[in-house]
């Protein structure tokens, strides 16, 4: 079983991280993750109980109990205020 990474952003930002760093694709892939682009919330809710890692400008807190297996969170943002990140800490 492959490890999971989900992406919810903007359909711009998602070409970023598809195309650029190559690295971080060939990374992930060499690793056995999955990546999963997500158009929707509801595909993203759908698909985070599974991912380790969780790349999106927002996060809420009510979404952290469908996380079972979260390992990361990393935004694409250069601020954090769309992402819980005390109840992340916690």
């Amino acid at each position: 079983m492959s490890r999971k990474v989900v992406f919810f952003l903007k359909s711009y930002a998602i070409s970023c991280y598809v195309t650029e760093p190559m690295e971080l694709r060939n990374f992930l892939v060499k690793y056995d993750f999955e990546l999963i682009y997500c158009d929707s919330e509801e595909e993203f809710l759908e698909n985070l109980p599974e991912a380790e890692i969780a790349i999106t400008s927002l996060f809420k807190a009510e979404w952290l109990p469908k996380a079972r297996l979260l390992k990361w969170v990393t935004t694409n943002s250069a601020g954090r205020e769309l992402i819980a990140v005390a109840a992340l800490e916690a």
